[in-house]
Order: C-alpha cells, then sequence, then structure tokens
C-alpha cells in the first residue's frame, strides 16, 4: 500500500483517527500532571486541501467534507470535541483550505507542562513539520526513523502520556513491523498509551492482530470503522486503531463515534465497525 497522506488528507480515516485521537488527548489532559505525546510517523503536519494532490482525489469530501456538511450539531461529544478543535485550527464549512495533522492536533492541545516529539523520516516533510509546530519549548521535531526513536523515548521522564505509531504502510513488513514496535515499546513502557494506526483492506490487517494478540500486550482494543464492503478489493475498506492501555470505558465512547460516523460519512448501506477487547486486562 502507498499513503502518501497529502492525496488522502481529512478523509474518512483521518475523521476516525482525530475523533479518538483527541478523546484520548482529553482524558490525559484531565490531570494536572505533565504528559508526554510522541509521534513515530508525523508527516508534515498541514496539508492543502485546495492543492493538486487533494484535487486529485477529492477523499476529503467524503470525510471531513461530508460531516462539516451535515447540519445536525452531533450529539456525540467526541464528535462535537472533534468539530471544535477543527474549527480553532482553521477548518470549516462548506469548503476547508488546510486540514491538520495528527502532530498539529495534538500540539494545539498541549498545555504548557506537556512535551512532544514529533519523528518524520522523510526530510522536506520534517522541515515543513518544523516550521509549523517546531518552535515552542515544549516540542521537539525530529528528522529519523520513527521506529528506532520510539525506543530511544520510552518510558518519558513524564511517566504518562501516548504514543502515536501511524505509518505509511508502504513496506511489506509494515504490520509486522507496528507489531514488534509495539511489544518492544511495551516491555520498556507498559503503562503508557498506545494508539497504532492500520488500513482495513481485504485481510491485510490478520497479520497485525494475531502478532499484537500473542505479543503479551494486556488491555488492547481494536476500533474499526469501514466505510464500504470489508471485502471490497479495491481501494481502502476501511480504518483500524489498536489502543493499548485505553481509559476506562473507551470502548463505549468509541462504539458511540462509529455509530454516528456510519449514520454521517459511510456509503450508503455499507457502513460498519467493530469495537472489541483483542487483549482483555
Amino acid at each position: 500500500m502507498n499513503y502518501r497522506h497529502g492525496f488522502h488528507a481529512g478523509n474518512f480515516v483521518d475523521v476516525h483517527k482525530h475523533v479518538l485521537l483527541i478523546a484520548l488527548l482529553d482524558h490525559l489532559r484531565r490531570k494536572d500532571n505533565p504528559f508526554f505525546y510522541l509521534d513515530t510517523h508525523a508527516g508534515r503536519g498541514v496539508y492543502d486541501l485546495t492543492g493538486p494532490e487533494a484535487r486529485r482525489t477529492a477523499e476529503w469530501r467524503g470525510g471531513i467534507g461530508r460531516l462539516l456538511a451535515s447540519a445536525a450539531r452531533s450529539t456525540v461529544p467526541e464528535i462535537a470535541r472533534y468539530i471544535e478543535v477543527l474549527s480553532a485550527l482553521g477548518v470549516t464549512a462548506p469548503v476547508p483550505h488546510l486540514y491538520p495533522g495528527s502532530p498539529v492536533i495534538a500540539c494545539a492541545l498541549l498545555r504548557s507542562a506537556d512535551r512532544a516529539v514529533c519523528v518524520e523520516k522523510v526530510p522536506d516533510e520534517a522541515t515543513a513539520l518544523r516550521n509549523r509546530i517546531g518552535r515552542a519549548n515544549h516540542t521537539a521535531v525530529l528528522c529519523a526513523d520513527g521506529y528506532q526513536q520510539l525506543m530511544g523515548h520510552v518510558p518519558p521522564r513524564e511517566r504518562r502520556g501516548i504514543v502515536v505509531i501511524d505509518p505509511p504502510y508502504e513496506s511489506s513488513t509494515e504490520f509486522a513491523d507496528v507489531a514488534t514496535a509495539l511489544q518492544r515499546a511495551y516491555a520498556r513502557w507498559p503503562t503508557g498509551m498506545y494508539a497504532a494506526w492500520y488500513p482495513i483492506k481485504s485481510g491485510d490487517a490478520t497479520e497485525l492482530l494475531g502478532k499484537v494478540a500473542g505479543s503479551g500486550i494486556r488491555k488492547v482494543l481494536c476500533c474499526e470503522f469501514v466505510v464500504r464492503r470489508r471485502d471490497a478489493v479495491l481501494g481502502l475498506n476501511g480504518s483500524g486503531i489498536l489502543i493499548v492501555n485505553p481509559p476506562w470505558q473507551f470502548d463505549q465512547k468509541a462504539r458511540a463515534v462509529h455509530g454516528e460516523l456510519c449514520a454521517r460519512i459511510a456509503e450508503p448501506g455499507q457502513g460498519s465497525d467493530r469495537v472489541k477487547w483483542l487483549v482483555p486486562e
């Protein structure tokens, strides 16, 4: 799979990822103690929805565009909060100009004592991200391999926080790489929260889920949102996120989020979701 994000920014995958990410960050913000945010595959930070890449696919129209076009205010607090955060970052209907990536969203929610490290391997993307967020004292942007940097940053000195693993899945070994990264990081920081994204195509995620289930990691929640038939052979059918050490009752929140996303941005009659404990506590 080749997932150059400029072509896909603001699509249903981003909506799914960012609604849940904001909910996880808001949970960390409830306590006064500082927390740590690590993004292993951070990207450039902001994507132009009017640029040639986004105009070529127009995927944002079926994601954030479709969600913003709905007149009714969301009754799901997590989705309402997502819209609130995006609005503060300048993403508004009817045609948003820019769409923020995970590191920009996360850094917008950091408090003065919180800290972020964002890792991006592609030099031009890392430079763009550094120009966007790398000027504050509590953030650092590294041009490096995210998997290698992960092991150097856990456990963090804050002892609480979240690691986001969101690779492009361009390598044939990526599913195994994500599972290995989770297992190794968890061995060093078993109380940390981890959120690992994966694409849902025709059976692609089987390897990842199997490896994580047998890794010894405890308390793993599997959240999958599908916008068309899961077994469709063309294109990306859905978005999956593995959350290690999710907050209490987060499975219930995820189900409510998925229900509304299925109703508002999935293909008519084809949306589905799955929230299950891949590994119980």
